[in-house]
Formats: structure tokens, sequence, C-alpha cells
């Protein structure tokens, strides 16, 4: 069996059976993996005050699909950390995304989680962000 990027299939017994359930997995830990670098890289230009901000929670603008995205990874992330975050998404639902972590805070607008971090990440490329 080969696990290729995008193959959800392998051939076995004279045919083909597929792999959903295996790729899903295997896309969702890749993701979760690769969130570890830009998590240093931000916490390297924290100062320890303030909070680090995160614009954009979805996987892109104009949806608001969150699940796995790396705006609500990185949260994640430094929240585990004990690092303070603050989001704003003009779509998702961040209190819900984020759960019951009461050191989230969600802001009203893209200025004021701008205006309340120390550090601000562009997550997802919103066009009311330019």
């Amino acid at each position: 069996m080969f696990n290729l990027c995008g193959f959800g299939a392998f051939y076995t017994k004279g045919r083909w059976e597929p792999l959903i359930g295996f790729v899903l997995i295997s896309v969702s830990c890749f993701n979760r993996a690769q969130i570890k670098s830009p998590a240093e890289l931000v916490r390297g230009h924290y100062s320890g005050n303030g909070a680090i901000g995160i614009l954009g929670l979805t996987y892109k603008p104009d949806m608001d699909v969150i699940e796995e995205a790396f705006g609500l990874l990185l949260a994640q992330e430094l929240l585990a950390a004990n690092i303070p975050v603050v989001v704003f998404d003009p779509s998702a639902d961040a209190a819900r995304a984020l759960g019951k972590n009461n050191t989230v805070r969600c802001a009203a607008s893209a200025q004021e989680c701008i205006a309340q971090s120390d550090v601000v990440v562009l997550a997802t490329p919103w066009q009311e962000f330019s």
C-alpha cells in the first residue's frame, strides 16, 4: 500500500478499497503537526505583555468552516502554552470554536483585535483585513 498525498484508496485482492477515514485522519495529524513551527515563530516575537491577536479563524475567506483551520489551530496551540489570545473573524463563531477557554478574548472587529494585541497574525486573508 502506498500513502500518497491526495490518494484516497488502495488496491487489494483485485479491487480498490477506500481510505477515506485514514486520509482524513492523516491530513488532520499533518495539519496539527505543522502548527508547531509557526507557533514558535509567533512566540519569538511576543514580548510577554498583552496578547497575541489572530485575524481569521476560517480555512479561507468568505466561508465559515473552521475545523482544523490554521487560525484555530494556532489559537489552540498558543492557549495551551498559557499565552493570552485575542481573535477576530467576520464569519466564524470564535467563542464556540475555542470552547470554554477563559483566556481567549473575542474582539468585535479587526481594529479592536489589533489594538488589544502585542503581535498580530493574519491567518485568513479576508478582504476587510487589507
